[in-house]
């Protein structure tokens, strides 16, 4: 049960078992607080949907390699890390089977040839030990913000709204570099990378379960590995969550192709307060809503003078930082590291002076076939001659050089799409919804949670929280909790 009254928050506001509800958004924020209000006995959920599938950011694909295997990847959310306890339930309660992911590798930042290293093994092994301790004291000191749901209190602590750069070079956390992996996932750079959000992504306990498998005895006590992948996907756990959804009440409760066209508010009205528009036509009112989207979207979906000035001003605080996802396939070589490894490469490489624009992550999620994804961090890779129109493909040349030269990969196939294959690649231009540190610094969140409730009107999602499937679903727990 979470914690009802919270710092900043106005008084509990109880809503009736058979009020109308909408959610807006199929994505992993929309679709827990469906399940954490049907659990709560709500009866009346409706949950809109504009693409053919839900799963949000959770995107899986199934393709072909050139053997003819065919399995699926992620172009978006795959990690279930050990501290993930809200999607191990929701695995549990689908029997979505996971498997133990492959352990992450990076690459050296010397020397022409690839070596692949497990980052305890990066830096020498005493001054990465200190840093440790270091980090781990630190978390503790702070845990009930880090593991708290939202992001309230957090202005209060100068550390926590510290970039990490700044992190690092204060506490002199430098041989940590390796562990943080924000600028490989997409994230912002370390000098806009928050450290509240730095422990959120490496929680303490994370960190003893990463130096526990260290030590052959006690690795065997953890029943969880550092990392697992669902075996369906994890699109494929949120398309069964929506099944399990569609059972657990009289009427269905998901509907996909239902793109919300415009939202409006009659609050003279005490019941049928909320006017749903879908696809241009089709009306629908309800009683609550919650929006699962990036606030930011409230102001395209509703017309400016039923917002106040508040709700305007903090909605245009938000934020993102896109990235870029795409399949390719490699020739097998006995000297191809890619097939052979997983891992991430988070350094920056230096050719002739210049810092190369390169790819900054590959994942091979399957061990028996050669189809990788690879990630571009798309606020890095745009540096790259900013005024080029054709950016994509000039950093595929940056690209394909990198490949030969530095991971002695002498040949790909960029995979493409078709009809049977639609899905090959992604450009997520809503990826990372933050605000700046500045704001974090200003109370934005207390300002922002002040609107919840307000209207009938809630929000989700990783913009209240951190860009993470557990996060949001925590968050998603914590407003049901409070608020219904």
């Amino acid at each position: 049960m979470v914690e009802s009254k919270r710092k900043g928050t106005p008084a509990n506001i109880k809503h009736k078992k058979d009020a109308r509800i909408c959610i807006i958004g199929g994505g992993p924020a929309g679709l827990t607080s469906a399940l954490y209000l049907n659990q709560k006995g709500f009866t009346n959920i409706t949950l809109l949907e504009k693409e053919e599938s839900v799963g949000g950011k959770a995107l899986t694909v199934d393709l072909e390699d050139s053997s003819g295997i065919i399995k699926n990847y992620e172009l978006g959310a795959e990690y279930i890390t050990y501290t993930y306890d809200h999607i191990f339930y929701l695995c549990k309660l689908l029997n979505e089977s996971t498997s133990t992911a492959s352990s992450i590798k990076i690459i050296n930042k010397t020397g022409k040839t690839p070596r692949f290293l497990d980052p305890m093994k990066v830096e020498p092994f005493f001054p990465i030990f200190i840093a440790v301790i270091k980090y781990l004291l630190i978390g503790f000191w702070y845990r009930k913000l880090i593991n708290a749901p939202n992001n309230l209190g957090i202005k209060d602590h100068k550390l926590l709204t510290m970039s990490l750069k700044d992190f690092m070079d204060k506490y002199k956390l430098k041989y940590l570099k390796a562990f943080f992996l924000n600028v490989g996932f997409g994230y912002n750079l370390d000098r806009e990378f928050p450290v509240i959000f730095v422990y959120r992504m490496l929680k303490p306990r994370l960190m003893l379960r990463i130096l526990g498998s260290k030590i052959p005895i006690v690795k065997n006590l953890f029943k969880r590995p550092i990392a697992a992948i669902a075996e369906d996907g994890t699109q494929g756990l949120y398309k069964k969550l929506a099944a399990y959804l569609n059972r657990s009440q009289k009427e269905q409760m998901v509907f996909t192709n239902q793109k919300v066209t415009k939202i409006s508010r009659d609050n003279q009205k005490k019941t049928g307060s909320i006017t749903i528009t879908i696809n241009d036509n089709k009306e629908q009112e309800f009683d609550v809503l919650i929006f699962g989207l990036p606030p930011v979207f409230m102001l395209k979906m509703m017309e400016h003078e039923q917002l106040s000035e508040k709700e305007i001003s903090l909605f245009s605080k938000f934020k993102f930082h896109p990235y870029y996802v795409s399949m390719f396939e490699t020739i097998h070589h006995e000297s191809n590291p890619l097939p052979k490894y997983y891992y991430n490469n988070i350094f920056p490489d230096t050719l002739n002076g210049k810092t190369q624009p390169e790819p900054v992550q590959f994942t091979k999620r399957w061990d028996d076939t050669n189809l990788i994804a690879r990630g571009y961090n798309w606020e890095l890779a745009k540096i790259f001659d900013s005024n080029d129109p054709e950016k994509l493909k000039n950093i595929e040349d940056v690209f394909k050089t990198f490949m030969k030269e530095r991971m002695e990969v002498p040949e790909y196939k960029l995979m493409e799409s078709s009809k049977i294959y639609p899905i090959v690649d992604k450009y997520w231009d809503t990826y990372f919804p933050h605000v700046s540190i500045e704001d974090l610094r200003n109370g934005f969140y207390e300002e922002f949670e002040s609107l919840q409730g307000k209207d009938n009107t809630y929000f989700v999602g990783s913009s209240l929280t951190f860009e993470m499937m557990e996060t949001t679903a925590a968050y998603s727990e914590y407003l049901v909790e409070r608020y219904f």
